[in-house]
């Protein structure tokens, strides 16, 4: 018969302790992107707007699936504990793209690199997808990356 773990409340509260102290740095940088935005489209910075190509409502339906399931995969896999900034990176990205796209109809973009226009939205996606990467494939966390094979 198994026993019934029991509930400690020290340990509770550090946990969402924990939890909180990421959302608030989320909703910060997600502050930070949106008046950086909002800067951006007040001043003369040259900027490009991102419409959806297809109209508001399929970009606006499809992008609350996208982050709907990444969210639920960062949370499923426990990956804003295990890997924490590249967890906040890739949602504080979304959400800024998102709630900008949500209040203005569009995404501004205002850095111009080689071979695209992006924001500091993006480059925060970016770099958490490829800091995750790494981590992923150099811890060989089993439970998100790759498994060891079993010696024969």
């Amino acid at each position: 018969m198994k026993r019934a773990k029991k509930f400690n409340l020290e340990s509770f509260f550090v946990h969402n302790l924990i939890d909180i102290s990421h959302l608030m740095f989320i909703l910060l940088i997600i502050g930070a992107n949106f008046g950086l935005s909002f800067y951006v489209r007040s001043s003369s910075i040259f900027y490009i707007s991102n419409e959806s190509p297809v109209g508001f409502a399929f970009g606006y339906y499809s992008s609350v699936l996208v982050l709907a399931f990444i969210t639920f995969c960062i949370f499923k896999y426990d990956l804003i504990h295990r890997s924490t900034i590249n967890s906040i990176l890739i949602l504080s990205g979304l959400y800024s793209n998102f709630l900008e796209k949500l209040y203005w109809g569009n995404v501004a973009d205002y850095m111009n690199i080689q071979v695209a226009q992006i924001n500091l939205a993006d480059i925060q996606i970016l770099l958490g997808l490829a800091l995750l990467n790494i981590h992923i494939w150099t811890k060989k966390d089993e439970a998100v990356g790759t498994k060891k094979l079993a010696k024969s």
